[in-house]
């Protein structure tokens, strides 16, 4: 998938400024390949989903890392096993909710490295990592 021509400048200010603006564009850059948003930011006690959308049949579970640099590594780099835990856990309240518990899924990562005027550089990692207890 090729990155969007999306007009963005690069967020200066917090570090939730630019974790927002790499959230938008990544549903906005999904979107544009047929991906379903079907709900941002779910959260519970347990932890967060950035987004869910659904694509061929499948659910994905989406966490979304916006870098303004590449110091200190890339934006998935940043996606650890405890975060991956409490995504998981997310997932499952979300499947239970909404009576979806069979359905196919993955637990996938959208990366969004901002580039001052340039346009951002978005990749999507799916299947970045599994629930080995399902």
């Amino acid at each position: 998938m090729d990155a969007l021509n999306l007009k963005v400048n690069q967020p200066k200010t917090s570090k939730k400024q630019v974790g927002h603006s790499g959230e938008n564009i990544a549903a906005e850059w999904l979107a544009s390949y047929g991906f379903h948003i079907l709900e941002k930011n779910f959260r519970v006690k347990q932890g967060e989903v950035d987004l869910i959308v659904r694509h061929n049949n499948r659910i994905h579970f989406i966490e979304i890392k916006a870098r303004t640099s590449g110091f200190g590594g890339l934006p998935e780099d940043f996606v650890n096993s405890r975060k991956q835990s409490r995504l998981i856990k997310a997932a499952y309240f979300w499947l239970a909710k909404h009576q979806r518990i069979k359905d196919e899924i993955c637990f996938s990562i959208v990366a969004v490295r901002f580039r001052g005027t340039e346009p951002p550089d978005i990749r999507f990692i799916e299947n970045a990592f599994e629930d080995k207890r399902r």
